[in-house]
């Protein structure tokens, strides 16, 4: 092409020839005037800016002139754009650190091809109509680079630089402090920029606006719209929109600019979309700030900072990545916040700081800070006056999350999340997590909530909603802490808590204090019941980390969880809950799992399992749920306390009679440990259809012991629907090698009923345990119920004693202490007032009951009375088959139907022989006392009364009218004659008037009473036994009037 000029072709007409030279130069010039609408204005006089095209030489656009005040250079517009494809410079004189650009017209500034500065000094672009970068925008700048719709800046006591009331500029001669804002409404700043802008430190490409690495880039207007990306590498990016009238500072440290923001500035709305990203990530240093009223980060938008792959040393540290918003903080679509050290990195990531009105992460959205390299991540602190919710899933069923971790390559510690809000929810698979994979540990997550904090649902390909503090099977570290303080706790549909350790290091521990309720409810679609854990798991080296809960009440339904276990190499740690009110479990899954607060030593561990610990008003637990703490490896079982000022009350099975309601500790088949104990105090202690208490021991170790101490009643009554009766027991089992725990009892009362069981026997090689129980009432068993201390194998049987104001075995009840082929144990009873057996009841010491070996155990008996009916086959044994009968010592102040006996029979017997060898019989000894009746004795006449003496001749009616003083026979004192032969004995009777009585002393000796023995057995109201003296009544007053007469004749 010829670039001297258009020549019109002779042959052509000229009218054709002109008008095409003029189509040209009109689109020519329509052409110019859009890639070059930059327009000074006049408001600097002499110092106006200048335009030049082709700057050096290059088609583009320079800028010079300007208003030189010091290390700032001032230039005015009435436009300003830049056009696309085209390049627009700024000149930068020497010396000048600031180049400051202002547009006082009424429009827009459209930045759709590149701006830069020629120099190292940073770049202001005031526009208070807007500015607005096109998907071609790009920046060569070298320094920081600040687009704002402010109206003005202002250089510290100096004055303003206004673009909306345009003046010379006066001496502004110091560095800019604060951007200034006269109207309500300042113009948005909008990017869309995605135009290449080089590459990072390890060559990758970068798109869109970008200034030089380790400088800044501020968007500063009404309203901040991002859909492009924004590029400050190891520098800073910042965000800010301002509503109303007032002053944003502005700090200048080097290449470092921040924005301040009064309390009194409203501000306005930053929305990032479309797949925005912000980038400051490098090898060192990297902030971002977004301050707003509402902060919208959508559709798939991005915040990144941290250290980049290959990049940092050890004292290489990523800036901060902050969110300040007045409203609402939203991320949505798979978007998200990160703060990353990445792979073959070493140095520290920064934090992550969010402060709003509120917090919203849904569909997929993440806030991370995470390493992939070497080196510490930062922590994520989340300050909210009111909700924060994650919730949903992306396209690909990735849940919203808040993660800090250390990867699987890295080593370092992952950092703490804190939030601090109004409430906390999590759904639909939202999750809070710290872990590390790596070599480091997992930081501490902390909830400060003021009102609910609640889990509930999950995604659809099944992750559940989820507070995760781990150590992963690959890691080397220990778990962080998870503590939550919050008016209430909701866990629902299978979510949960945990604190666990799968590789080296120890779990961390839960720490929950509740001002309400802490409930647990539901599984998920896979059956995952909701749960709070915090186990050594099966690959762990380590130990499990401790649940603490502090609340008004805890409610556990339909099959969900606490469990504190070991399955690895390590200890299970404790379970403490301090609830005011009630400790409520219930209710089973869909597949059959109970509601369970347990610890475990599972089948590979090596370790101990830690304690349950409950301190509350109430504890019910009904339809087969579970307090449990087991040995399956090798160690020893935790222990289970219970300090419950209320009722403890045990109810049930589950719905198919399989499992019934229990607290236990047990020594499994497989495991090699002892026991743990069990100690309950409360105000009342019942166990209700088949449930149970139970410390026994199937594999090699002792069963621990139960302790009871009771204000109230302990009632076990009831059998459930597979036909287990309650009951409390302490057993070493057939397969067990060891001893059965000891049972220890006190309480007002003890009732058994409907076959009810409390036990400590041996069915194994170890020694029975012992059981002791004290009531200040009564001890009560009735209908098949019964207190054993057996032996059913080689071990020896323990020792029972109980001590109470009355015993009653009733409906074949019984204690024993029997064996089958070692020693008897022995029974010792302190009864204060009556021990009573009715209805084939049985009180046993007897062995050898295969025809074996093994001596009878002794019976202590001490009682005022020892009662049986006579017919009932009611027995007290202590026999043996061919061993020696034990001693049965009774000591009582009466017994009625039941004696001594050689053999049993169908009546009341007292038994302590040896089957097979009568000289081997035992020894009964009944002690009752004597009545000294020394004093009741009369001397008799030793002449004997002739009968007829005493007799008086008959008398004539009519010689009797005659007789003036007839003779008379008197009967008088206790007994006498009745009227008739067939009458009752006529009891004598005293009455005594009104009137006042004399009294008279007298040197009479007192007559002795006579002891009289008992005849009649009464119950009165109070259920007590009374034995008295009866006698007839007959209220008649019989004189017998013989006269001595003289005969007829």
């Amino acid at each position: 092409m010829n670039h001297n000029g258009w020549r019109c072709q002779t042959k052509l007409p000229l009218i054709i020839c002109l008008t095409f030279l003029k189509t040209i130069i009109i689109l020519l010039t329509e052409t110019t005037s859009a890639q070059s609408e930059i327009v000074p204005d006049d408001t600097l006089g002499t110092e106006k800016s200048q335009i030049i095209n082709n700057f050096n030489g290059v088609v583009q656009e320079g800028i010079t002139g300007g208003s030189v005040r010091g290390m700032n250079l001032f230039h005015s517009f009435r436009e300003f754009n830049v056009g696309e494809a085209r390049t627009v410079y700024f000149a930068n004189p020497t010396g000048i650190e600031n180049i400051l650009a202002r547009v006082t017209g009424r429009n827009p500034s459209e930045i759709l091809g590149k701006l830069g500065v020629l120099g190292n000094a940073n770049l202001f672009l005031l526009n208070p109509n807007g500015i607005i970068f096109g998907r071609d925008a790009s920046l060569d700048i070298r320094g920081s680079f600040v687009a704002t719709s402010a109206n003005g800046v202002k250089f510290g006591e100096q004055g303003l630089f206004s673009a909306s009331s345009p003046q010379a500029v006066p001496l502004l001669t110091v560095k800019p402090s604060a951007l200034f804002f006269n109207q309500i409404g300042a113009g948005t700043i909008e990017n869309s920029s995605i135009a290449p802008a080089g590459v990072n430190q390890v060559s990758n490409p970068v798109l869109g606006l970008r200034v030089a690495d380790g400088n800044s880039l501020l968007l500063v207007g009404g309203n901040v719209l991002n859909a492009g990306r924004l590029n400050a590498l190891g520098g800073r990016v910042e965000l800010a929109s301002v509503a109303s009238v007032g002053e944003v500072g502005l700090s200048i440290d080097g290449k470092n600019l921040a924005l301040t923001f009064p309390q009194e500035v409203a501000r306005g709305d930053i929305s990032l979309r479309n797949g925005a990203i912000v980038n400051v990530a490098s090898d060192g240093g990297g902030a971002i700030a977004l301050t707003g009223n509402n902060i919208d980060i959508s559709e798939g938008s991005s915040l990144n900072a941290g250290i980049t792959r290959g990049l940092g040393t050890s004292d290489t540290k990523a800036g901060d990545i902050t969110l300040n918003a007045t409203q609402a903080i939203s991320l949505s679509q798979s978007s998200s916040v990160a703060n990353q050290v990445s792979e073959n990195t070493t140095g520290i990531s920064g934090n992550i700081n969010i402060q709003a009105g509120s917090l919203n992460l849904t569909n997929g959205s993440d806030l991370i800070a995470s390493t992939f390299g070497e080196g510490n991540t930062g922590g994520i602190f989340i300050d909210v006056k009111g909700a924060v919710t994650l919730d949903g899933e992306d396209t690909n069923g990735n849940p919203s999350r808040i993660v800090s971790q250390v990867r699987e390559s890295a080593i370092g510690d992952s950092g703490d999340i804190k939030i601090t809000a109004e409430s906390l929810n999590l759904t639909g698979g939202g999750s809070l997590t710290s872990s590390t994979f790596g070599k480091g540990n997992a930081g501490r997550i902390t909830i400060d909530i003021k009102g609910a904090v609640n889990l509930d649902g999950e995604t659809t390909n099944g992750i559940v909603s989820t507070i995760i503090s781990q150590v992963v099977n690959s890691a080397i570290g220990n778990g962080g802490d998870i503590e939550i303080t919050a008016d209430s706790l909701n866990l629902s549909n299978g979510t949960f808590v945990s604190n666990s350790t799968f590789g080296v290091g120890n779990g961390g521990s839960i720490t929950i204090d509740v001002k309400g309720a802490v409930k647990l409810d539901g599984e998920s679609t896979n059956g995952i019941p909701s749960a709070i854990v915090s186990n050594a798991e099966q690959t762990a080296i380590g130990n499990g980390g401790d649940i603490n809960i502090t609340a008004e009440s805890l409610t556990l339904l339909n099959g969900s969880l606490f469990t504190n276990s070991t399955f690895g190499v390590g200890n299970g740690g404790s379970i403490t809950i301090d609830v005011k009110d009630a400790v409520k479990l219930d209710g089973e899954s869909t597949n059959g799992i109970p509601s369970v607060i347990g610890s475990q030593v599972g089948w590979s561990a090596i370790g101990n399992g830690g304690d349950i610990n409950i301190t509350a008003g109430f504890l019910t637990l009904t339809q087969g749920v579970a307090l449990s703490n087991l040995a399956i490896g090798n160690g020893n079982a935790g222990s289970i306390f219970i300090d419950v000022k209320g009722a403890v009350k045990l109810d049930g099975e589950s719905t198919n009679g399989i499992i019934n309601t229990t607290i236990i500790t047990q020594v499994q088949e497989t495991a090699i440990g002892d026991g743990g104990d069990i100690k309950i105090k409360a105000g009342s202690l019942n166990l209700f259809n088949g449930s149970f208490l139970s410390t026994n021991i199937f594999g090699q170790g002792n069963a621990g012991n139960i302790v009871i101490d009771v204000k109230g009643a302990v009632n076990l009554d009831g059998e459930g629907i597979n036909g287990f009766s309650s009951e409390i027991t302490s057993k070493a089992e057939n397969t067990a090698i060891g001893n059965g725990g000891n049972i220890h009892l006190k309480a007002e009362s003890l009732n058994l009923n409907q076959g009810a069981n409390l036990s400590a026997s041996t069915l194994g090689e170890g020694k029975g345990g012992n059981i002791q129980i004290e009531t200040s009432e009564f001890v009560n068993l009735s209908n098949d119920s019964q207190i054993s201390v057996n032996s059913r194998s080689q071990g020896d049987a323990g020792e029972l004693s109980i001590k109470t104001n009355s015993l009653t075995l009733r409906g074949r009840s019984r204690l024993l202490a029997d064996t089958f082929s070692s020693e008897g144990g022995n029974i010792q009873l302190q009864i204060r007032d009556l021990l009573l057996l009715r209805d084939n009841s049985r009180i046993s010491t007897t062995a050898g009951q295969q025809a074996t070996g093994g001596n009878g155990g002794n019976i202590d008996i001490n009682t005022k009375f020892l009662v049986a009916v006579p017919n009932e086959n009611s027995d007290i044994t202590a026999n043996a088959f061919a061993g020696k009968g034990g001693l049965i010592r009774i000591n009582t102040q009466g017994i009625f139907g039941i004696e001594k006996s050689d053999s049993l029979t169908q009546l009341g017997d007292i038994t302590a022989f040896s089957q097979q060898n009568p000289q081997l019989n035992g020894e009964i000894i009944i002690n009752t006392p004597s009545a000294d009746i020394s004093n009741e004795l009369v001397a008799l006449p030793t002449n004997v009364v002739d009968a007829s003496r005493l007799i008086t001749q008959g008398c004539s009616a009519s010689s009797v009218a005659n007789r003036k003083s007839p003779s008379q026979f008197i009967i008088t004192g206790r007994g006498g004659i009745p009227p008739q032969p067939n009458h009752a004995l006529r009891v004598p009777t005293i009455a005594i008037s009104a009137n006042n009585l004399t009294t008279t002393q007298s040197n009479q000796p007192l007559p002795v009473t006579a002891i009289l023995e008992a005849n009649t057995l009464s119950l009165n109201d109070q259920g007590q036994i009374i034995l008295s003296v009866s006698s007839g009544t007959d209220t008649s007053n019989w004189r017998t009037n013989n006269d001595k007469c003289q005969n007829s004749s």
